[in-house]
């Protein structure tokens, strides 16, 4: 059966969907028993079409797509700058772990935060929105609060 590019690209998208899934989940710890479970058979599912797609194609698809897979990953782009109409005049690229060390900077003032709602704080909420990841994913507080004991640890 011939594939046009549209579906083949969607083919590969849930090829590459089901691979980033299955492998997450394997190690998510903040996931729900229940929620590993439908994330589970939500790549099952995937995995099936993907399978039944496969039986039904011709062999130099199969290797086109195998191909494809193996030089593809899954890239998310922010689109908020096109939702907000936001201008971003001085945006820069920078390296993801400089601005890690950074983040890490910011939060020693955190270590004596008196702050109880952390979801009113200004900081938690510039973290959230640049999707900074947390230092303790379990907090029942603030996941960004440096403890004197987390800095200890460095």
């Amino acid at each position: 059966m011939y594939f046009n590019r549209n579906d083949r690209e969607h083919h590969l998208n849930m090829l590459i969907t089901w691979d980033y899934l299955s492998t997450w989940v394997a190690n998510a710890k903040c996931l729900t028993p229940i929620e590993k479970k439908w994330t589970k058979t939500a790549c099952t599912f995937l995995k099936k079409v993907s399978d039944s797609i496969i039986e039904r194609s011709e062999k130099a698809y199969i290797t086109s797509l195998q191909n494809e897979a193996k030089n593809s990953k899954i890239i998310f782009v922010d689109e908020r700058r096109k939702v907000y109409q936001e201008d971003y005049k001085d945006a820069k690229f920078i390296i993801l772990d400089d601005l890690y060390e950074l983040y890490g900077c910011a939060l020693t003032n955190c270590i004596n935060c008196s702050i109880t709602e952390h979801s009113e704080c200004k900081v938690y909420e510039l973290f959230m929105k640049l999707g900074v990841p947390p230092l303790d994913e379990e907090a029942t507080g603030c996941p960004f609060k440096q403890t004197k004991e987390w800095e200890k640890l460095k």
